[in-house]
């Protein structure tokens, strides 16, 4: 995310970072949790169960 906004000078969404190639498509994290980006550019994860 950090070299993305120094690069575009925004914060960029889970979508930009895939089709930019900072983030491979669908990647999860180590234990499967879905990693999401909130507006605020706050990255999370979560199991889905919430």
């Amino acid at each position: 995310m950090q070299v993305y906004e120094l690069e575009n000078g925004t914060k960029p969404t889970l979508n930009e970072l895939e089709s930019g190639g900072y983030l491979k498509e669908g990647t999860v994290c180590p234990n499967g949790s879905k990693i999401t980006i909130g507006t605020d550019g706050r990255v999370s994860a979560s199991d889905g169960n919430s």
